[in-house]
């Protein structure tokens, strides 16, 4: 191993990992298998199967559910618990507003009548 190298953690199979695209590391998916080549792995992710280098993989502590075909669902229990805090915040205030990105807004008490 050279200085410039880091060591990557070993993957196996059923491994939950993210996939690096252009916008970053968004897909999420699970090791299929090791490939031919050499560092290559095939994924599969969104229903899909994949073949990419370990260097464009990370491998996620998210624990993600498989079904029977072996798609990954994308939701995680940690989202899922994230948008029912949201939805119950949401209700409490009716003058909160949820922006595209999920945030919730609220307004300054200071400005409110």
């Amino acid at each position: 191993m050279t200085k410039r190298r880091s060591a990557y953690q070993p993957l196996e199979s059923v491994d939950v990992i993210r996939m690096q695209t252009p916008k970053g590391y968004d897909k999420l998916g699970f090791v299929v298998r090791a490939a031919e080549q050499p560092r290559s792995f095939l994924v599969k992710s969104q229903g899909q199967e994949y073949q990419r280098n370990r260097r464009h993989l990370l491998k996620v502590p998210e624990q993600s559910e498989v079904d029977e075909k072996n798609a990954v669902v994308e939701e995680s229990p940690a989202a899922e618990e994230l948008a029912k805090t949201k939805e119950k915040e949401t209700e409490k205030n009716s003058n909160v507003v949820i922006t595209r990105s999920g945030r919730i807004s609220k307004p300054n008490p200071k400005y409110i009548n």
